[in-house]
């Protein structure tokens, strides 16, 4: 029975062969370039188990909020259909929370990886090589009142107000998330680990007013969260 299908099956042209694999590279061309330069405007929490990654993007922009605590975050990523990060914020250094970003290299493009002021200096070994392997030269720092544009969203820091060396829940970077499109609106703060008193504190500057959505602070713990 196989001698007589190899003997029966048709021989393919040139022609419909290189038709066939045109087609099919068009179709994961136009995959690539729709998720790459028009992405819908999004905030994806990422499963990555125990830690936090959070990706906003909109178009050709995509940022990521912690990277989790391993290399769970690439799945979550490839399942999210992005390529690209114009930048990963470590909000703090606590491993469940910047794990992910050494299995990051080879697999997603990164441009930079920003921290808090004062904490690139105080990054461990171990994350200092992974950083440096992803995007030489390319980390950065934020600080109080600085903002971050991606695409239509702003994340602007309402925390910590000074320098730090990233190694406390207290040290975590908030952000103040903010999307509009003339119809829509979002507005979410994101917290990193931070807990209940660090985000009083900026609610009482004036920094934060309400929000759609809380992501809470160090993971739902009892004193994430002030009345």
């Amino acid at each position: 029975l196989s001698v007589a299908l190899i003997l029966w099956w048709p021989r393919p042209s040139a022609r419909a062969v290189f038709g066939a694999a045109a087609v099919a590279t068009a179709a994961c061309a136009c995959v690539l370039v729709r998720w790459r330069y028009f992405a819908p405007a999004q905030v994806s929490v990422l499963d990555v188990g125990q830690g936090d990654a959070i990706l906003v993007r909109d178009g050709a922009a995509a940022f990521l909020v912690d990277s989790g605590p391993d290399d769970s975050v690439t799945g979550e990523l490839a399942r999210a259909h992005a390529y690209h990060l114009d930048a990963i914020l470590v909000t703090h250094l606590h491993d469940d929370h910047y794990g992910g970003i050494a299995s990051l290299r080879g697999t997603v493009g990164v441009d930079r990886v920003i921290f808090g002021q004062g904490v690139s200096p105080c990054l461990p070994e171990g994350l200092s090589e992974a950083v440096d392997a992803l995007c030489p030269g390319g980390v950065s720092e934020v600080s109080y009142g600085d903002v971050v544009h991606v695409g239509r969203f702003t994340l602007r820091v309402v925390s910590p107000t000074g320098a730090s060396d990233g190694s406390e829940n207290a040290d975590s970077v908030e952000l103040l998330l903010e999307f509009s499109d003339g119809t829509r609106r979002l507005t979410a703060l994101l917290t990193g680990d931070a807990e209940g008193g660090e985000t009083r504190a900026a609610i009482l500057r004036g920094d934060v007013g309400d929000v759609d959505l809380l992501k809470v602070g160090h993971h739902g713990s009892a004193g994430s969260t002030s009345a």
